[in-house]
């Protein structure tokens, strides 16, 4: 008897993610969850043991590679496996008698392709159960799905520890770009030789509809700043935000005199306090009901401005809408509601207008959007000076490199007059205002550089107990990284992001931990990201099915993941 393909792929999978559960149960691995406002140190727990579900499963597996004829194979991982029976019991000899099987049946039995697609399937399925959970949660409805929840939760903490790792890929690979480009392997040739990932079906391209990622997009910014607050998870609408105090000391002076906004937190910030003002006033809201609820104008304002700047910088509006849905339900949403960086995100939303503003202008040559990119960046300088300092440095690279290294000279000017004007602006604060402005912020910054042996140990801190650890999502740095890899110089906006992962790296390794968290945060990640996912469902290397399974199971991962985190902040 010969089992269907799909059905034997569907068993490999299977058994691949009973055995992965059962070595982490069996060795009890260590991790560092976020739970309702507090990091734990837990070890790895299901409470009970999987290997008679392992068994039958390997069991099959072991007989199709017999009826094949693999027995010499099947040997060697039942001696392996008896080896660690002698040392380490039978739970980890049945566990890994399993693991050794797999490569063998992809080898094999079946195609890696199907594999992948079966594996993401029950992925797929394992984080719509945990949605569900999270979802019905406000509602004050409790089901046995929350189980799946917590262990979704305990397997995104386990392999959180690669977080760190994956961003110093990404600034690796951005430095082997500028310095060694010719060394990098192209990722085309590799999957052109990947034909298991076909499937052997003729593909056809998925077009993707940017306005349902943006209308989905904008529906999960303001989920985002309204979930936390649901009765049934924050009953007694407590502030939860870790900078929310601030505000509202720094607001104190300004509801008696408006002109404090330009004293107080050393007149760095008055466009954010301006903004809290007017929508306190608008609205009738307390003052600290307007801190708590101003995430439901900054929120959407920052996945809108994402879209408007891939979209106006590159015409590449699929681009555009995917960067949007992952800056909504990525880390922007996440740490920016545990710390409540108002400032920071208000800052960011209004440098990607000024940016998208101005490829715009540099592309047309239209004078009206260079003076709105001068406005919006203007804006910035007044509302958060690192963010402005952090994308001013970046682009002054972006026009060196541009300039010198490629010879290209349209456009220059355009960039030259905003960067010249928004410099005249940082220096007017400082100066005559008296402000903190952006060249006060590099020196702040040089003055608390810390020893390069301490890079490490901040390294771990930031992204395993800073913010809850929310900032550990080793599937969006993961695919950010892929998407690094496909940047070139060829495109002005893939440049910029070059030029910005560039001048960030250089001081990432020698900062304080505050500045290395506030560097990534800053990063568009989600647009970096959206390039190695549109790369994935748009090659003709993959096919369709493996497509629009990676792309639902990337976007049901990262709902789960923003919801998640959300009903953990408390």
């Amino acid at each position: 008897m010969r089992f269907p393909r799909w059905l034997v792929s569907s068993i490999l999978a299977f058994q691949f993610l009973l055995s992965t559960l059962q070595l982490l149960d069996v060795h009890r691995v260590w991790y560092f969850p976020m739970i309702h406002g507090l990091a734990y140190s837990l070890r790895f727990d299901l409470g009970f043991s999987l290997v008679p579900a392992i068994l039958p499963v390997s069991a099959v597996v072991a007989l199709y590679l017999l009826k094949g004829g693999k027995y010499r194979e099947v040997l060697v991982a039942s001696f392996l496996s008896l080896c660690i029976y002698v040392f380490l019991g039978m739970e980890d000899a049945v566990s890994w008698f399993s693991v050794f099987q797999i490569p063998l049946a992809l080898i094999f039995l079946v195609d890696v392709g199907d594999f992948l697609y079966s594996l993401l399937v029950f992925l797929t399925g394992f984080e719509v159960t945990a949605l569900v959970h999270w979802i019905l949660l406000p509602l004050g409805i409790s089901t046995p799905l929350a189980w799946f929840a917590d262990l979704e939760l305990a397997l995104f903490y386990v392999i959180a520890p690669i977080a760190p790792l994956v961003v110093l890929t990404i600034f690796f690979v951005v430095f082997i770009k500028m310095i060694f480009p010719k060394y990098l392997v192209s990722v085309e040739r590799f999957l052109k030789g990947c034909k298991f990932l076909r499937g052997g079906s003729v593909d056809v391209e998925i077009n993707l509809d940017p306005r349902v990622f943006l209308v989905l997009s904008l529906i999960l910014s303001v989920v985002g700043a309204l979930y936390p607050y649901s009765r049934y998870i924050n009953p007694d609408g407590i502030a939860f935000g870790v900078d929310v105090h601030y505000y509202v000391d720094w607001m104190g002076p300004v509801e008696q005199d408006l002109c404090s906004a330009f004293l107080v937190a050393n007149g760095s910030r008055p466009v954010i306090l301006l903004v809290i003002y007017g929508f306190q006033h608008v609205f009738g809201l307390k003052l600290l009901d307007a801190i708590k609820y101003l995430p439901v104008l900054l929120n959407p304002l920052l996945v809108l401005s994402v879209y408007f700047m891939v979209s106006q910088s590159t015409k590449d509006h699929e681009w555009a809408g995917l960067a949007s849905l992952f800056t909504a339900s990525g880390i922007k949403i996440t740490v920016g509601m545990y710390a409540y960086f108002l400032t920071n995100m208000l800052g960011l939303s209004l440098i990607f207008f000024a940016l998208g503003f101005l490829f715009r202008s540099m592309r047309t040559e239209n004078k009206s959007d260079l003076i709105l990119a001068m406005l919006s960046g203007t804006l910035t300088v007044f509302t958060h000076p690192w963010t402005f300092i952090q994308y001013y440095v970046a682009m002054a690279f972006f026009l060196a490199y541009r300039f010198f290294k490629k010879k290209v000279a349209d456009g220059c000017s355009t960039v030259l007059l905003y960067l010249g004007v928004l410099g005249l602006v940082d220096l007017f604060k400082g100066i005559m205002l008296g402000s903190l402005s952006g060249v006060d912020s590099i020196i702040s910054l040089m003055s608390r550089l810390v020893n390069i042996t301490s890079f490490w140990s901040n390294n771990i801190f930031i992204f395993r107990l800073k913010y809850g650890g929310l900032l550990s999502n080793t599937v969006l740095f993961g695919l950010a990284a892929f998407g690094v890899y496909m940047l070139n110089d060829k495109d002005d906006f893939k440049l910029l992001l070059i030029s910005l992962l560039a001048t960030s790296s250089f001081i990432y390794f020698i900062i304080y931990e505050e500045g290395m968290s506030r560097l990534i945060y800053n990063i568009p990640l989600g647009v970096i990201t959206a390039i190695g996912v549109l790369f994935l469902i748009k090659n003709n290397f993959v096919n369709k099915k493996l497509k629009m399974t990676t792309l639902i199971s990337l976007i049901i991962y990262m709902m789960v993941y923003l919801i998640r985190s959300l009903a953990n902040l408390l």
